[in-house]
């Protein structure tokens, strides 16, 4: 697959060919419009919304993320393994867990450690909660009651094991890495260095010369079904 540089980049064409049979469910996309709703937000990721229109006169949107360009950013994310441990969760947990998450549309790995993720729009059914003004406490509360339930679900499960991808806090395994595996040391060096310049990036971007250069806006946020 082709992956777009950039969530604009996602035109009709690339929606007819790409999008699953599920989701165009016999129509053709005719056009596209585009929100970035991650503006102020993204230190490691572009992400924003399609608004779609169909030949039938339906419309519909999706939320597409992908990798950010900014270069000493993306070399953080790729060093700690962020965007492989997103694309497996939406492989091989979110599907199997009781929280209402997106649907992922397409999850695809790209050349230098790219990717992306065109996902359902859970504002269709969900209301948007504001980064700025956060939660309630009895939003807070049903938050803690969700994670407590997944946290549950997966607690010693033996799945977890086989999850590679998967960072393990082990003092004898600093950043999750074995010394005595295969590349161990490089790994070690890489995310260290990584995890240093995360701090790094985090002072640039308190100072608005991250990823993202311009005041927060609302952006996709648990805070309850509508009525």
């Amino acid at each position: 697959m082709n992956l777009p540089s950039a969530p604009t980049a996602i035109d009709a064409e690339w929606m007819n060919e790409n999008m699953p049979a599920s989701f165009l469910s016999g129509r053709t996309v005719t056009d596209v419009a585009h929100d970035n709703i991650g503006e102020g937000t993204g230190i490691f990721g572009e992400i924003g919304r399609v608004s779609i229109t169909f030949d039938d006169g339906t419309t519909d949107s999706v939320i597409a993320k992908m990798a950010c360009h900014e270069p000493a950013n993306l070399a953080i994310a790729q060093a700690l393994g962020i965007y492989e441990r997103e694309l497996n969760m939406f492989e091989h947990v979110m599907p199997r867990s009781g929280l209402t998450v997106p649907s992922a549309y397409v999850a695809e790995r790209g050349e230098g450690g790219t990717f992306l993720i065109v996902m359902e729009d859970l504002s269709h059914s969900w209301d948007v909660g504001d980064q700025v003004v956060g939660a309630t406490l009895a939003q807070a509360e049903a938050i803690v009651d969700a994670l407590a339930a997944f946290h549950a679900q997966w607690w010693q499960h033996p799945d977890l094991d086989t999850f590679d991808w998967l960072p393990r806090p082990d003092a004898h395994r600093p950043f999750g890495i074995a010394l005595n595996q295969p590349g161990g040391s490089r790994l070690l060096a890489a995310r260290a260095a990584g995890a240093l310049a995360l701090r790094v990036a985090a002072r640039r971007f308190r100072r608005g010369t991250g990823c993202r250069r311009r005041r927060p806006r609302k952006g996709l946020a648990w805070s309850g079904r509508r009525p």
